[in-house]
């Protein structure tokens, strides 16, 4: 039977194996030299060599997303459009300008493109790959009946010997290294040693005592580890609210906050002097909102001063020891969602539409290793308001999370340059803060046991760079006072 001249016998692949289709359309018949054996094996040799150039040409110049699919808009170069695209592959792929070419069949250099191109994919995807993230280990709290209901707005802290301390807004409940209840500190009241509620907690230089920063009742309250007896509470001139990541140096702990103007508070546990410090960045002056919305800051060192990084603003800054920036750095963004230059203006539609979602990515934690290299923590859910849970005087948000995902980057110690976007291997239902003990990161998180009984457990997870695909950061110097 023979072919309509506009029916294309073979597939590329079936056409790389055919010298030349019969009754094939013009477009697809392109003459070869030599069509004997020995002329069929030369033609595939420049096939395949055609095909290799036109696939490392795309990989080089190409940004491929995270897909399987080969479409115009995935192979679009960097800046151009998928017509542009459709005609530089179309000029690659044409008889006249595959380079070397000496009448290679255009059927079979498709099909080596093919063929190559699963690798040019798994070459860009691993180009693309941020720190790995593995589970080493995972325990069960036998929670008291208080802890779930605010496990999601609760901070943690963890201690050497693998204790757990975690705030349920009104007490500090203390777990061993198995999970197990040890006691409970504090208790509701505006009595002392009492809370109205718990802003955050940390663990104290030594790991013998925790600290709660009680905001409404503008006191840090201490109590000791081994016994659970009130130490001391330490008043505050101001209030503050601090967030997840402590840091302590010495006798002096710098807590993050993002209510206030300065985003740093230090105490010194000494002397119990406090004072807060620091420059918020241009964010939140253009909207308290976007910031309020944008994640908790913090703080690591770096030199002689800091770096921070702050809710709703896409770089990391370099800072000078009073908090003041000297350049920022900006971090590229792989798959996570990053924070767009008008995010003022989108969280502000967003609330003038009555719902509510995430315009951007929120930032949890910065955090100095071990090796002398930074990591980065963000995160990225899918929202909706649930009115009808909604109760701000308790704590309770009225916020349902889907699709929770954990992104870790790391930052080469001069931070010029970044891996990024590693995701965390675990399923989460709420926006939890991580927090560490070394080099290792540790999650809360809620799970769904064999007996349809939702329990709190504590995951630690291990990073991993060693199939970092590193890639430049750009890094801007600030000069006087334009941030």
């Amino acid at each position: 039977m023979r072919a309509s001249p506009h029916f294309r016998p073979l597939s590329p692949i079936g056409a790389a194996f055919s010298a030349q289709v019969p009754n094939a359309p013009e477009a697809a018949r392109i003459p070869i030299k030599g069509l004997g054996p020995r002329g069929r094996g030369r033609s595939f040799r420049r096939a395949a060599s055609s095909a290799r150039s036109v696939l490392d040409g795309l990989c080089r110049r190409t940004r491929l997303v995270s897909s399987l699919s080969l479409g115009y808009s995935d192979l679009a170069p960097v800046g151009e459009s998928a017509t542009t695209a459709r005609s530089a592959l179309a000029s690659r792929t044409s008889p006249a300008t595959v380079p070397g070419r000496q009448d290679v069949p255009l059927h079979l250099l498709l099909g080596y493109i093919l063929l190559f191109g699963v690798g040019c994919i798994r070459k860009q995807l691993d180009s693309d790959a941020g720190p790995a993230m593995s589970v080493l280990d995972s325990t069960v709290l036998a929670e008291p009946d208080s802890l779930e209901a605010f496990l999601a707005l609760r901070t943690q802290a963890r201690a050497a010997h693998g204790g757990l301390l975690l705030d349920t807004g009104e007490a500090i409940v203390q777990f061993d290294s198995q999970g197990t209840v040890v006691r409970v500190l504090g208790r509701p009241g505006h009595g002392p040693g009492e809370f109205v509620r718990i802003s955050s907690i940390g663990l104290l230089a030594g790991d013998s005592l925790v600290a709660a920063v009680d905001a409404r009742r503008a006191r840090i309250v201490v109590f000791g580890l081994n016994n659970g007896n009130l130490r001391r509470e330490v008043p505050l001139r101001a209030p503050f609210y601090p967030d997840q990541q402590w840091l302590t140096r010495g006798d002096t702990v710098i807590m993050p906050g993002k209510l206030l103007r300065a985003p740093f508070t230090s105490w010194v546990t000494t002397t119990d002097s406090v004072w807060s410090w620091g420059v918020a960045p241009p964010i939140y002056a253009r909207s308290q909102q976007a910031y309020s919305q944008g994640g908790e800051p913090s703080i690591a060192p770096y030199g002689d001063g800091w770096i921070g990084l702050f809710p709703a603003d896409p770089d990391l800054y370099v800072l000078d020891r009073a908090g003041r920036p000297q350049a920022r750095v900006t971090i590229p963004v792989r798959r996570r969602l990053g924070v767009p230059p008008n995010v003022a203006e989108q969280v502000a539609a967003i609330a003038a539409s009555g719902s509510f979602r995430f315009a951007a990515s929120l930032v949890l934690a910065v955090r100095r290793l071990n090796s002398g290299a930074y990591l980065l923590m963000h995160v990225d859910a899918d929202a909706r308001l649930v009115r009808s849970v909604n109760d701000p005087s308790s704590g309770r948000g009225g916020v349902a999370y889907e699709k929770v995902r954990y992104w870790a980057s790391m930052l080469s110690p001069d931070l010029r340059r970044a891996c990024v976007d590693g995701l965390a291997p675990i399923e989460v239902d709420n926006i939890l803060s991580p927090f560490f003990s070394g080099d290792t990161l540790f999650f809360v998180a809620r799970r769904v046991m064999a007996n349809d009984r939702v329990r709190a457990v504590l995951y630690s997870i291990a990073l991993d760079d060693s199939r970092c695909a590193w890639t430049p950061t750009e890094f801007t110097r600030i000069r006087g006072n334009d941030r």
